[in-house]
């Protein structure tokens, strides 16, 4: 008996684990990049009701929350704008991630970023509000549509930062 050990029968393999699909790093192709224009061009994202509805100092900045309309909603955000700007700065948009844990944001975090080197911009997604200096913002819509909707949101008040703040190089987003 030649043996080796056990005496039961081998138990079936396991199913292989799936391939995990890789991204596709290649640059977009003519045709891809004709369709995203054609897309965007649909939507809304011209600068429209925008008007800055408050603004603050605080240690090397200055804060402004804007209010303008993207589609049917109300939308808010905030331009950080670094003090004693005499120059343009390219602009650093400040993207939370959509975090349906606290639909209550400030501009804590956003301000650990700030270098002098950048205006921030961050805008206040569909459903959220945004707490600021013992103020509550609220943009309408839906949360839920805050996928698609945020970048419709990030672009139109990238659109509005460009017509209000003239210290914004938008050739350096």
């Amino acid at each position: 008996s030649g043996g080796g050990g056990g005496g039961s029968a081998p138990a079936s393999a396991a199913p292989a684990p799936a391939a995990i699909p890789t991204f596709d790093y290649r640059a977009p192709t003519a045709a891809e990049l004709a369709q995203v224009r054609t897309d965007w061009s649909a939507r809304d994202l011209a600068v429209r009701d925008a008007r800055i509805v408050a603004e603050g100092d605080g240690p090397g900045y200055h804060a402004s929350i804007i209010q303008h309309a993207v589609g049917a909603n109300i939308h808010f955000g905030a331009v950080i704008v670094p003090a004693g700007v005499t120059g343009r700065l390219p602009v650093l948009a400040v993207l939370d991630g959509l975090d349906q844990s606290n639909p209550v944001m400030t501009l804590d975090w956003p301000l650990t970023l700030m270098r002098g080197n950048a205006i921030l911009v961050v805008p206040l997604y569909r459903g959220r509000t945004l707490r600021f200096n013992s103020q509550l913002y609220s943009a309408t819509g839906d949360f839920c549509d805050a996928y698609d909707g945020a970048a419709d949101d990030t672009i139109a008040l990238l659109n509005v930062v460009a017509a209000l703040t003239p210290q914004a190089d938008m050739g350096r987003v």
